[in-house]
């Protein structure tokens, strides 16, 4: 999300500046950290294989669990995949972030968007997935804390 905000901030600046001029300041000491700190992402291990092969006949069940949320700045969803079972497996699927328009959007609007893009995020998951999902789960900010701290 930072570069994304970075980049609409240029945006906002180009009123000013124009499309010439060079940022300076602590913009771009921002844009300049950014570019380090993709170096560090290569130590960041991302398992692509969530590793279940699920049996037709199994007690086992399978749910996707997706989080939205939103500020006055951006707004994401992330989604899950969570094994019904005494260990309850949890797998990260994937997620979408998307940063606030420019002209400015009141938070419930804002709130909206976080579900629409993750409701389209589950739908697409549970497209591309091969066995059948029972139950899928879209939650809000008003539900993540009580499920976050139990």
């Amino acid at each position: 999300m930072t570069i994304s905000s970075q980049n609409q901030t240029c945006c906002k600046l180009t009123c000013y500046l124009g499309w010439d001029k060079e940022i300076t300041g602590s913009l771009r000491e921002e844009f300049v950290q950014w570019f380090r700190d993709l170096e560090a992402l290569k130590e960041v291990p991302v398992p692509r294989w969530i590793n279940i092969i699920p049996d037709v006949d199994s007690t086992k069940k399978f749910f996707i669990l997706t989080f939205c949320d939103e500020s006055k700045d951006a707004y994401a969803t992330v989604s899950y995949l969570v094994q019904e079972a005494d260990d309850k497996n949890v797998h990260f699927l994937a997620s979408r972030s998307r940063i606030a328009p420019l002209k400015g959007a009141t938070i419930p609007r804002l709130e909206l968007l976080a579900a629409l893009v993750g409701a389209r995020l589950t739908k697409s998951i549970v497209d591309a997935l091969v066995w059948t999902i029972v139950k899928c789960f879209l939650l809000g900010r008003f539900y993540k804390c009580s499920y976050v701290d139990n």
